[in-house]
């Protein structure tokens, strides 16, 4: 998602992106966590089957962020990165597959250096990047 950190305000506000902080804390991530949009439509709102095999929106975030915790306490140790995938098995029409997801360790936003976690799809990450290239060109 391009300028994920500078319009973070209104992407939430846009419902382009949603505040997790209070799951994160709950599973001991002391910093504000966000995901955007495309990851909460295609993984964490569960299809008809999903929902059918009892799974919720709570308990597929709740994969995902215990999935999170995981790699950074794996990660972190060897790799001083603020940027890596991770994977998630989640059911996706009925069937059980691997879902990649990046995490990106940045400021809040352009006026609040404090840091934070988004968690993105894959593209959403490289669609940033190209964007910031194309300005530094």
């Amino acid at each position: 998602m391009e300028n994920f950190i500078k319009n973070r305000n209104s992407d939430i506000t846009d419902g382009r992106q949603i505040d997790i902080s209070e799951y994160g804390q709950q599973s001991g991530i002391p910093l504000p966590l966000f995901t955007t949009s495309g990851v909460w439509e295609s993984h964490i709102k569960p299809d008809e089957e999903a929902v059918k095999k009892g799974e919720t929106e709570i308990k597929r975030l709740g994969k995902i962020i215990n999935q999170l915790i995981y790699y950074i306490r794996v990660y972190r140790q060897d790799n001083r990165s603020n940027v890596f995938g991770f994977e998630v098995d989640l059911t996706n029409k009925g069937v059980s597959e691997s879902i990649n997801l990046i995490s990106y360790l940045g400021p809040k936003n352009d006026v609040d250096e404090n840091p934070c976690i988004t968690i993105l799809l894959p593209g959403e990450l490289e669609s940033r990047s190209d964007n910031e290239q194309a300005k530094q060109s």
